[in-house]
């Protein structure tokens, strides 16, 4: 295993660990705290659990070297799954925005600050995931 796939997978696992532990307590705290938007974004964090597992099994395919079918590598492997990992996180926005939409037509009650703290914590996470994966992206390409 070459340097890149050794962070890319450390990358891949510390995103599917922090985006379970989110999935959970966004689907939790905004079913609890009464907060629609909350529980739909731990859908979200569903499908970016999904994203993840499927780059570390992807990856290990990628990484094998030339064949006799394959004589440029199996590279293009990525390219190809990123582009599906890309469609199902649009129809995870479609069912958000469709979600959000329908909340207009129906009464909803004010959600707890349980919902915000969940929201808070949510975003804090997602914003250090996101500078590490920056980070760990520009020291290695």
């Amino acid at each position: 295993m070459n340097k890149r796939g050794t962070i890319v997978r450390r990358v891949a696992w510390i995103s599917v660990i922090s985006n379970i532990i989110l999935m959970v307590g966004k689907i939790g705290f905004g079913w609890l705290g009464d907060s629609e938007s909350v529980f739909a974004d731990g859908i979200h964090s569903a499908a970016d659990v999904f994203a993840s597992v499927i780059v570390l099994l992807v990856l290990k395919l990628a990484e094998k070297p030339a064949d006799k079918e394959h004589p440029y590598g199996h590279g293009k492997v990525e390219v190809i799954v990123s582009g599906l990992v890309g469609i199902i996180l649009v129809l995870v926005s479609i069912y958000i925005v469709v979600d959000a939409i329908r909340g207009f037509f129906h009464p909803i009650a004010s959600p707890s600050l349980l919902a915000l703290w969940a929201a808070l914590i949510s975003y804090g996470l997602k914003h250090w995931l996101y500078k590490f994966s920056l980070k760990a992206a520009k020291n290695h390409t």
